[in-house]
């Protein structure tokens, strides 16, 4: 199932850097990362939430833990898988790095 924020109040910013994740399942009970799910690239970003294109779907509703890694910083980030859906063939991300087929958004959380 692919749900889109069509409603969507606040504006992102696309990401200038190339900056990799890694995203874990987060363990329900201690809130620590688990297993490794997937990796990709930051694409946007905004207060609320991410963008990232990947190399494996993950479903809406997961708990996720996201490393993000960059030249200068890495931090670490709780969130919600919001929607997920294949990126067409054409898309800019994919052009570069052709395993990155999905595109995903998710909620940070607290």
């Amino acid at each position: 199932m692919v749900t889109y924020p069509h409603d969507r109040q606040e504006p992102r910013r696309t990401v200038r850097e190339r900056v990799w994740v890694q995203i874990h399942a987060t363990n329900q009970y201690t809130g620590s990362a688990d297993g490794l799910l997937a990796m990709g690239v930051l694409v946007d970003i905004s207060s609320k939430g991410l963008g990232i294109a990947l190399n494996e779907t993950i479903p809406p509703g997961t708990a996720v833990t996201i490393d993000i890694r960059s030249q200068e910083f890495t931090h670490q980030l709780q969130a919600v898988v919001r929607w997920s859906a294949e990126l067409p063939v054409t898309h800019e991300v994919h052009q570069q790095i052709p395993d990155l087929i999905w595109r995903l958004g998710v909620l940070m959380t607290p």
